[in-house]
C-alpha cells in the first residue's frame, strides 16, 4: 500500500511526469532487450544497460525519474519475492536433498569465504564486506536457465543444477534476513544482536501462525471458483499485506513477500498463482533490473574498475572450486562436476537486490553498489561462452589428470553408487551424523557468543579482579578456547568415525576372507569421505564466523589441512593406482574365458563372481571393437572414453599382447576387446557412445 501511495502521488503531483518515466523504462529497456537478444546475451544485462540509459547519469534525451521508477521497482522486489516462495514449497525443497544442499552451500561457501576475506584485506569496513560476499554468493536462475536451455545438456545434470539453484534461493533469502539485522545497527553487538533475532523471530512466528490460519484456506476457496481473476487479486492482496506488515515493523518488504508467497503455496494452489502472476512479476521485475541500472554511476564504476576486476574473476573461480568439488564428492564424474562449476559461475539477480538493500540503508555508497553491478555484468556475458566451453574444457582437465587420480575419479562414482544402493539410514550413521552436525552448531554458537560478549566478560573481569583490559581479554579468549577445544576434536573424530562408517558400508571385508581385497579401494574412498565431510562442516562454520574474527587466519588454516589431507589422498591413490593394476590382471584372465555374446552384458554370472572377489572396482563390461569401426586406428586420448561417459578402460584384450590399465597414448586395434569398469550408468553410455559413433 506503501507502494501504491508512492505511486499515486507521483499521479497527483504530476501525471505527465509519471507517464513519461514509465514510458522511457519500457521502450528503452525493449530496445537494449532486443539488441541483447540479438547477440544471445542475457536479457538480465539489457535490463542494467536501459537504467544507465534513462537513470541520472545517462542521455538526458529519455531521462526518467527516479523516485518514480524506485516505486515501481519495489513492486518488482515484491513480486519476485512472492513467486519465489511459491516455488519454494516443502515438497519442492526435500525432493532436491541433501546432495543439493551440500553444493549449493560449497559454492556459496566458498565464493563468502574468499570475497569476504579479499573485501577485508581491500580494507572495506565489516559491513561492507559482509554486504559485498553475500551479493557476490548466490548464482542466477534467469541465466542459468536461459543458458541450459541454449545448451544440450544431459537430463539428470539439469535437475541438479535447477535443485542446487532452489537451495541458493534459500540461502539468498536467509542471507537477506540476517543482513537486514546487520544493516538496521551498522555493527555487530551482542546484546543489541540479541535483542534484534529475538524480534524478529516473534515477527516471524506471529506472521506465519496467523498466515497459516487464512491464506491457505481462503485460497482454496477462492480457487474453487474458477475465476483466475479473483484467485489474483486475493493473491496479491495477500503478496501485498505480507509485504506492509513487514515494513512496517522495520523489515525488508522481500522477507514478507516471500512468507507469503510460501503461505499461498501451502494452499496447493502454487503452480496456478504463479501462471497468473507471471505476466505482473515479469513486468515489474523487469523495472526493478533498470531501477537498478539507474543508480550505476559510470564514475563510480571508472573509480572501482580494478575491484570489480578483482571480484569478477574471484566469482568464476570460487564457484567453479565450489561447485566442482560439490558435485564430484557427491558422487558425480569429472566430466560433470567441470560442466556444473562453470554453468554457476556468475552473479545473480539476488545480488542486486541485497547491494539494493545496503545502499538503503546507506552502505557502501555508490562504490559498493557500482562494484556488484560491474561483477553482475561481467559475469553474466561470460556465462554463455563459459557454458559452450565447459565440455572441452571438461574434456581437456580429465585428460590431464595424473593416472592415480583418473584411476580414482573412475572408481569413486561406483563407490558412491553402492553406498546409495545399500542406504545409509542405518542407526549407527544417523546417530554420528546428529552428533557432528550437533557439535558444529555447538562450536558456532560458542565462537559468535566469545566475539559478541567477550568485551563486556572482560569489563567485568578487570573491576572485580583488578586486571588490565588487555590481560582480561586473554583471559576470556583463553576460557573459550578451552570450551571449544573438546568440541573441535571431537567433531574432527565423530567425522573420522562417520567416514569409516559410510566406507565399511559400500566395501565392506565379507566373514571368513583371509585377504581383503577392499582394502586398497576403502582406504582411499574413507580418505575422501573424511575430507568431504571436513570440508561440508568447516567451510560452513568459517563462513558463520568470519565476521567476528580475522578471517585471513581461518582461511589459512583450512588451506594447510586441506593440503595435509591431500598428501595422504596422494598416497592412497598411488596405492589404489597398484591394486587397480593387479585386479586388472584377474579381471581380464576372467573375461578370457567368456564369449562374445556374454561380454556385451555386465551381469553375467562370471563377472557378478569377479566384482564380488574384487570389490571397489566398480562394475565391469567387455566391449569388442570390431573391424572398420572408426574408434580402430585412435589413441585412447582421441577417443575420450572416460571424458565422454565417466567409464574407465581397465585393460585391453588383444591376441598378441594383453595391456593393463592402458595409458592415453595406447592406439586401438580391430579386434581389441576393452574391460570397462564404472558405475552402471556410465557403462551403459560407453556402449551408446561406441554404437553413435558406428552410425
Amino acid at each position: 500500500m506503501i507502494v501504491a501511495a508512492s505511486i499515486l502521488g507521483s499521479f497527483v503531483h504530476g501525471s505527465a511526469a509519471f507517464i513519461h518515466s514509465l514510458a522511457a523504462v519500457l521502450c528503452v529497456a525493449a530496445l537494449t532487450t532486443l539488441i541483447c537478444a540479438r547477440f544471445r546475451l542475457p536479457s538480465v544485462l539489457g535490463l542494467l544497460l536501459a537504467g544507465l540509459l534513462v537513470g541520472p547519469f545517462g542521455p538526458q534525451f529519455a531521462i526518467a525519474d527516479p523516485d518514480t521508477v524506485r516505486a515501481l521497482s519495489e513492486l518488482g522486489i515484491i513480486l519476485l519475492m512472492f513467486t519465489i516462495g511459491l516455488e519454494l514449497s516443502l515438497s519442492k525443497l526435500a525432493s532436491v536433498g541433501l546432495k543439493g544442499v551440500a553444493i549449493a552451500c560449497s559454492g556459496a561457501g566458498i565464493v563468502l569465504l574468499l570475497g569476504f576475506s579479499v573485501a577485508r584485506m581491500a580494507e572495506f569496513s565489516l559491513v561492507e564486506a559482509v554486504f559485498l560476499a553475500a551479493s557476490l554468493s548466490i548464482s542466477s536462475t534467469m541465466v542459468v536457465a536461459r543458458t541450459l536451455h541454449q545448451n544440450q545438456v544431459a537430463p539428470e545434470l539439469k535437475r541438479t543444477i535447477f535443485g542446487v539453484l532452489v537451495i541458493e534461493d534459500v540461502l539468498a533469502i536467509l542471507l537477506l534476513v540476517l543482513l537486514t539485522l546487520l544493516a538496521s545497527t551498522k555493527a555487530i553487538d551482542g546484546t543489541e544482536v540479541a535483542k534484534t533475532v529475538g524480534r524478529l523471530l516473534g515477527f516471524l512466528l506471529a506472521l506465519i501462525t496467523l498466515g497459516a490460519l487464512v491464506v491457505p484456506r481462503t485460497l482454496r476457496w477462492v480457487a474453487r471458483r474458477n475465476s483466475n481473476e479473483l484467485l489474483l487479486l486475493v493473491a496479491m492482496g495477500a503478496c501485498f499485506a505480507g509485504a506492509l506488515s513487514a515494513q512496517s515493523f522495520g523489515y525488508s518488504v522481500a522477507l514478507g513477500a516471500f512468507v507469503a508467497g510460501s503461505l499461498c503455496a501451502e494452499s496447493g494452489e502454487g503452480k496456478r498463482i504463479e501462471h497468473v502472476c507471471a505476466p505482473l512479476r515479469d513486468l515489474f521485475a523487469a523495472v526493478f533490473f533498470v531501477s537498478a541500472g539507474m543508480a550505476i554511476d559510470p564514475a563510480a564504476l571508472s573509480e572501482n574498475w580494478q575491484w570489480i576486476l578483482v571480484f569478477a574473476p574471484l566469482v568464476v573461480a570460487g564457484k567453479f572450486l565450489g561447485v566442482s568439488a560439490g558435485f564430484f564428492f557427491t558422487g558425480h564424474s569429472v566430466r560433470t562436476s567441470v560442466q556444473a562449476g562453470m554453468n554457476l559461475g556468475q552473479m545473480g539477480e539476488f545480488g542486486l537486490i541485497i547491494a539494493a538493500l545496503g545502499a538503503s540503508y546507506g552502505i557502501g555508497g555508490s562504490s559498493l553498489f557500482a562494484i556488484v553491478a560491474g561483477v553482475a555484468a561481467l559475469t553474466i556475458v561470460a556465462t554463455p561462452y563459459l557454458a559452450s566451453a565447459a565440455p572441452r574444457v571438461a574434456a581437456y582437465i580429465d585428460s590431464r589428470l595424473p593416472r592415480r587420480i583418473q584411476t580414482f575419479a573412475a572408481l569413486y562414482g561406483s563407490w558412491i553408487e553402492r553406498l546409495r544402493k545399500r542406504g545409509i539410514q542405518a542407526p549407527r550413521t544417523r546417530r554420528l551424523l546428529k552428533q557432528v552436525l550437533l557439535d558444529a552448531v555447538l562450536l558456532a554458537l560458542l565462537g559468535m557468543v566469545a566475539a559478541l560478549f567477550a568485551g563486556n566478560v572482560a569489563q567485568i573481569l578487570s573491576v572485580n579482579i583488578a586486571l588490565t583490559q588487555w590481560t582480561a581479554m586473554i583471559v576470556v579468549y583463553g576460557g573459550f578456547a578451552v570450551l571449544a577445544m573438546p568440541l573441535a576434536l571431537g567433531m574432527f573424530g565423530l567425522i573420522r568415525r562417520l567416514g569409516n562408517e559410510l566406507a565399511i558400508r559400500a566395501l565392506p571385508k565379507l566373514d571368513g576372507e583371509s585377504v581383503d581385497f577392499a582394502q586398497a579401494p576403502r582406504r582411499a574412498f574413507v580418505l575422501t569421505l573424511q575430507l568431504g565431510l571436513w570440508l561440508s562442516v568447516s567451510v560452513p562454520l568459517l563462513v558463520l564466523l568470519q565476521p567476528f574474527f580475522p578471517s585471513v587466519p581461518g582461511v589459512l588454516v583450512l588451506l594447510s589441512l586441506c593440503m595435509l589431507a591431500l598428501i595422504g589422498f596422494w598416497r592412497s591413490a598411488g596405492e589404489l593406482q597398484a591394486h587397480t593394476r593387479a585386479g586388472a590382471q584377474a579381471v581380464l584372465e576372467a573375461f578370457k574365458e567368456l564369449t562374445r555374446e556374454q561380454q556385451s552384458h555386465s551381469d553375467t554370472p562370471e563377472v557378478e563372481a569377479i566384482e564380488s572377489l574384487l570389490p571397489g572396482l566398480g562394475e565391469f563390461v567387455g566391449l569388442e571393437i570390431e573391424h572398420g569401426h572408426v574408434w580402430v586406428g585412435q589413441t585412447l586420448a582421441r577417443v575420450n572414453l572416460r571424458g565422454l561417459t565417466g567409464a574407465t578402460v581397465l585393460a585391453i584384450r588383444r591376441e598378441h599382447a594383453d595391456v593393463l590399465t592402458p595409458e592415453g597414448k595406447v592406439a586401438l586395434e580391430a579386434g581389441d576387446t576393452l574391460v570397462l569398469a564404472g558405475t552402471r550408468d556410465a557403462l551403459a553410455a560407453a556402449l551408446q557412445c561406441y554404437q553413435d559413433s558406428a552410425l
